[in-house]
């Protein structure tokens, strides 16, 4: 009992000489302002946190924030103000100038034939309206080069397009990955060089080949879990009216379309309603 009582003596004594040693260290370590930052910028996120606080007004309270609307100039202004709050230096808003702002209105979609079914569909960010309600057959244009849409000249007036087949979706059992660094599965036909400049020269020439033709609407996967729908815009960087009236329709809705023209003709009924700005419109960054 005496040794064990020992013992535990001198471990207390050795713990206290760590630690002393250890503080002594910590008081002779030369001032690290980077180390210092850190610690204040952990400070103020535990205690001072604003983040779900901002978003929810930003949300909430001005709602959707597309470029060169009321709701977003409100958004601009509005950052300026609390970047002020927060004590940064000189925010100011910097300007620049958009062709068109476009204003989201309205979209209606739904399968008539063979079977009735609704479908969930939103507008494509820039994209024109639709003349009214267009009924019209689904047709899948399966090009990768300009030259491969002359199959198609005479073909696609009133139709409502589609260009890809479904893409790949993760099973349920798996973790999602980001869709930005990550698409799910191996992108389907064109999606594959999405980003690269050949096939976006080659989209704008089939875009413009889509207008010249007729085509009534183009619809497009979301490429999404759960019923969820993409926001993407076809306006380019110059924010141009899209050539054709363009929405985004749920993964489960575009896989409908594609499973039943496995089987024969479907027929749609897609009302696109939009507008646009009568000139162009002063939009800004918010800086500081």
């Amino acid at each position: 009992m005496k040794r064990r009582k020992i013992l535990v003596v001198l471990v207390a004594l050795v713990v206290a000489l760590v630690g002393a040693h250890g503080a002594a260290q910590q008081a002779q370590r030369a001032p690290d302002p980077i180390l210092d930052a850190d610690r204040l910028i952990m400070e103020e996120i535990e205690k001072n946190n604003e983040v779900m606080m901002n978003l929810e007004y930003l949300t909430d309270m001005i709602g959707p924030r597309v470029t060169g609307t009321k709701q977003m100039d409100r958004a601009s202004r509005w950052t300026s103000e609390v970047f002020q709050k927060y004590g940064l230096v000189n925010p100011h808003l910097e300007p620049w100038t958009i062709a068109n702002a476009w204003y989201r209105g309205t979209a209606f979609g739904r399968m008539v034939s063979p079977a009735e079914h609704s479908l969930w569909i939103v507008s494509a960010g820039w994209s024109p309206s639709t003349n009214g309600r267009m009924r019209g057959a689904v047709v899948h244009v399966n090009a990768r080069r300009v030259e491969e849409l002359d199959q198609y000249k005479g073909k696609l007036k009133g139709k409502i397009v589609i260009t890809a087949e479904p893409s790949a979706l993760p099973a349920p059992y798996e973790a999602p990955r980001s869709p930005v660094l990550s698409p799910y599965g191996p992108p389907a036909g064109p999606a594959a060089q999405q980003f690269g400049p050949a096939f976006q020269q080659f989209s704008r020439a089939r875009d413009a080949f889509f207008k010249a033709e007729g085509v009534a609407v183009v619809l497009r996967d979301s490429v999404k879990e759960h019923g969820l729908v993409n926001m993407t815009g076809i306006g380019g960087r110059d924010y141009n009216i899209g050539a054709v009236p363009t929405a985004f329709i749920t993964s489960e809705g575009y896989r409908l379309i594609w499973r039943f023209m496995q089987r024969g003709p479907v027929e749609v009924e897609i009302e696109i309603k939009n507008s646009f700005s009568e000139k162009p419109v002063e939009v800004y960054n918010t800086v500081a």
